[in-house]
């Protein structure tokens, strides 16, 4: 099994001898720097660098850093207009790091609802394909499988019609959250538009698949019959032990699966393993 949590803001080995070489410019500079010279500005990329890369105690800890290191070159730094000159430069230092650290998560915050759906606060189908292409890439590497499965709300047109779309989107709300408690912490469950969702489960075998499947579709129709919604769901799951050539074509056997079933008179599920020989199967 795999866990796709990702830690916030986790330095990478080039990001630190990045950040040290800028230290060390810096430094330098400031020992070896003319008396009546002031070498604050220097400092301002290396807080930059940091602020954005790494987390904010790593930011403060090298303003800190920064004090004794001006003092070290300073011919005189017990002078009023030494320990001002320091003063001013670490107060200009803090208010790169809070905007910095701010601009950062505003990014951040943007990207996340770059990749996210408004109503389902699901994943959204740019998030989807990104994190296919990437298991995709994963299980070329490690040889380990992939299954994709395509889910459609078999009646929901008419929810919208009979009831209204407060209702519809009630609906595609608490499907949303069924499904997200129904898989494991290391799946991906998306909304791809209307009434379609895209779950992926990394490293899962077929057997596994055809498990969490029916855990999935037995908790949605449990949730249907619950709140009187006549409701029910068609399903494609395909178990790639070979891969297709890209995320979206991975999204499109699994859609295609999940029409075969709906054809064949919905509420179903459809099975099917890409491999040496592919096999198919409806249960």
């Amino acid at each position: 099994m795999v866990s796709t949590t990702k830690q916030p803001n986790r330095p990478t080995v080039a990001a630190v001898i990045t950040m040290c070489a800028l230290v060390a410019v810096a430094v330098s500079f400031d020992v070896l720097a003319p008396v009546s010279y002031d070498p604050g500005l220097l400092y301002l990329p290396v807080i930059l660098v940091v602020a954005w890369r790494f987390r904010i105690p790593v930011a403060l800890g090298l303003l800190l850093l920064v004090t004794p290191i001006r003092l070290i070159g300073a011919a005189n730094p017990l002078a009023s207009e030494f320990i001002w000159s320091v003063c001013s430069w670490l107060g200009v230092y803090f208010l790169v790091v809070l905007l910095t650290v701010l601009l950062r998560r505003s990014v951040e915050r943007e990207r996340q609802l770059a990749r996210t759906d408004t109503l389902t606060g699901l994943a959204n189908r740019t998030a989807l394909l990104e994190r296919i292409e990437a298991e995709l890439n994963r299980g070329r590497r490690k040889g380990s499988p992939l299954s994709v499965a395509y889910i459609d709300c078999d009646h929901f047109k008419q929810i919208n019609d009979q009831h209204g779309h407060a209702v519809g989107d009630r609906v595609l709300e608490q499907t949303a959250t069924a499904m997200k408690k129904s898989t494991r912490n290391y799946d991906l469950v998306a909304r791809t538009g209307g009434d379609e969702f895209v779950i992926v489960l990394p490293e899962t075998a077929a057997e596994e698949t055809r498990i969490v499947i029916g855990r999935i579709q037995d908790d949605l129709s449990q949730l249907m019959r619950d709140n009187n919604w006549d409701v029910s769901f068609s399903i494609g799951a395909v178990t790639f032990v070979e891969f297709p050539s890209s995320a979206a074509d991975a999204v499109h056997a699994a859609d295609e699966l999940m029409y075969a079933v709906k054809q064949a008179g919905k509420n179903g599920v459809g099975y099917s393993v890409v491999g040496a020989e592919t096999l198919t199967s409806t249960g």
